[in-house]
């Protein structure tokens, strides 16, 4: 067994692993680097002028410390080091603040999705990789072996060495085996995205119709909100975590479940009762009454819609895009100060 895990081949795997992954956690975020500034936005630890920097460096810089590792260059171990450490300083912060978000991990995929638990595997995750980081640090002392400077390697190449030439030429053509790979994963998840939406659309039309309110679009409440419409808008997100850093300019915050909650429950709605809520809607039934919460898929909103409308009132829309189709369309956003 110690033969094994300190063979060449063992350092060679190992290396080429966590090259791969880091290599196609990368790609797949330059590949809309725009989704992945809203997830980072999420966050809320960078400032808004360094989001698309942030969203477009940071998959970059995976991207050359995975080739680097890949071939085994100076540095690039250390890079991937930092940078698991950074992501797991990251998911443990949004693991304590209990934030709604998809890690972005892997690219952008739908928040929602992941929403609280989708943090901690990651976590998990890149603690099994730092693992393997360590390992390579120990396999290093233990054979005495220092990896290759870049300048050797690109000065290996302009002289013509044979040995050097044919392992960056297989080492290029490994890479463009994975991204070719990863391409054709992208087309065939195309049909799967459909399929993801279909389903999303399904669901929202079954909780519209189950729930009794109606729909509005981001432009839609746009308009509303700047003919001064009467109306109250509620805001159905974490008041700290969410609410109190962005929203609807205008809204108003009362905490609901994700969960369908058929009974009223203090305990999921931050210790306010129904009568609270009423409070908070007034007394005209007929009144203009909006709820929104994050995304698409999450059902906060479907929760604060579902009541408004068990409670008389005739005029409520539920506002499904929420505060990330909101900042999508680059509207200002209220925060508390």
């Amino acid at each position: 067994m110690k033969r094994f895990f300190t063979s060449d081949t063992a350092y060679c795997f190992m290396r080429w692993s966590l090259g791969v992954i880091f290599l196609y956690a990368g790609g797949s975020k330059l590949l809309d680097p725009e989704a992945f500034s809203v997830l980072i936005d999420s966050y809320g630890i960078v400032p808004d002028p360094l989001l698309m920097p942030v969203a477009i460096g940071l998959p970059l810089f995976e991207v050359f410390a995975a080739v680097g590792l890949m071939i085994d260059v100076r540095g690039s171990l250390t890079s991937i080091c930092a940078l698991l450490l950074v992501f797991m300083a990251i998911l443990g912060y949004g693991i304590w603040m209990g934030l709604d978000v998809d890690c972005g991990c892997f690219g952008p995929e739908d928040p929602e999705s992941r929403a609280y638990h989708g943090l901690r595997p990651a976590l998990y995750r890149d603690l099994a990789m730092l693992a393997g980081v360590l390992y390579l640090y120990v396999w290093r002392a233990y054979r005495q072996k220092s990896p290759v400077k870049l300048w050797d390697i690109i000065s290996s190449i302009r002289k013509g060495e044979v040995a050097m030439v044919k392992g960056t030429l297989w080492m290029l053509v490994g890479i463009g085996l994975i991204l070719g790979g990863y391409g054709q994963a992208v087309a065939a998840d195309k049909f799967e995205e459909e399929f993801g939406w279909e389903k999303i659309s399904i669901a929202l039309y079954n909780q519209t119709k189950s729930g009794g309110y109606k729909l509005v679009g981001t432009e839609e409440l746009k308009s509303w909100i700047d003919a001064k419409k009467d109306m109250i808008v509620i805001d159905t997100m974490p008041y700290e975590d969410s609410y109190k850093k962005e929203h609807v300019p205008g809204a108003k915050q009362f905490l609901f479940p994700i969960p369908d909650m058929k009974a009223w429950d203090t305990k999921e709605t931050a210790g306010k009762s129904e009568q609270d809520f009423l409070q908070m809607l007034g007394p005209d039934k007929n009144k203009l009454v909006v709820i929104y919460c994050g995304f698409v898929k999450c059902t906060r909103s479907h929760n604060g819609a579902t009541w408004a409308v068990k409670n008389g009132y005739t005029n409520v829309y539920r506002y499904p895009g929420g505060i990330f189709a909101w900042k999508g369309a680059k509207y200002p956003v209220g925060e508390v100060k």
